[in-house]
């Protein structure tokens, strides 16, 4: 996990956090991860995280 965001946006703190909770989610073995990103605009969050496997709705 920590190599496809981590290379996405960098090492900031934020999507350190992102990637240890979507490799939490995927430990228990539920389905992909769905994620909502309120004002999504240019897809800075939306774009990594769904190329790291999780279902993005974009508002």
């Amino acid at each position: 996990m920590r190599t496809e965001i981590g290379a996405a946006r960098g090492s900031s703190a934020v999507w350190r956090v992102l990637e240890d909770e979507l490799a939490r989610i995927r430990a228990r073995g539920t389905a992909e991860p769905h994620v909502v990103d309120v004002g999504g605009g240019t897809g800075v969050w939306a774009v990594p995280l769904a190329a790291a496997g999780c279902v993005v709705t974009v508002v």
